[in-house]
C-alpha cells in the first residue's frame, strides 16, 4: 500500500512524477499483488489546485505522444486535426470555472 499526501507536491517540484515513482518502487520490490494507492487530498485549497494544473499536464504530455501516430499509417494532415483538437480541449479547460 501507499499513501500519498497532499504537501507531497512541496517536497519534489514534479508532484505527478514523484507519485509514479512510488508505485514503480512498490512494483519492482518483488510485489505479486495489485499495489493500493491512496492519495489524501484536501479540498478548496491551493494545493488542491496546483495537483490538477500537475496532473492536467501530465495528462496533455500523454496525449501529445499520440500524436505521434508512429504507425505509419496516419497522414500528417491526420495528425494535425488531432492535435488542433486536443488544443481546443485544453484551452476549453482552461476557461472552464474551477
Amino acid at each position: 500500500m501507499i499513501c500519498i499526501d497532499n504537501s507531497e507536491w512541496m517536497r519534489n517540484d514534479n508532484y505527478s512524477l514523484s507519485r509514479f515513482e512510488a508505485q514503480a518502487r512498490a512494483h519492482r520490490l518483488g510485489q505479486k499483488k495489485d499495489v493500493l494507492v491512496y492519495v489524501l487530498k484536501q479540498v478548496q485549497t491551493v494545493e488542491e489546485q496546483v495537483r490538477a494544473s500537475a496532473e492536467h499536464k501530465l495528462a496533455v504530455a500523454n496525449q501529445s505522444i499520440i500524436v505521434g501516430f508512429f504507425d505509419n499509417n496516419t497522414s500528417a494532415e491526420d495528425r494535425r486535426e488531432y492535435l488542433g483538437s486536443l488544443l481546443w480541449e485544453c484551452k476549453k479547460e482552461e476557461v472552464a470555472p474551477v
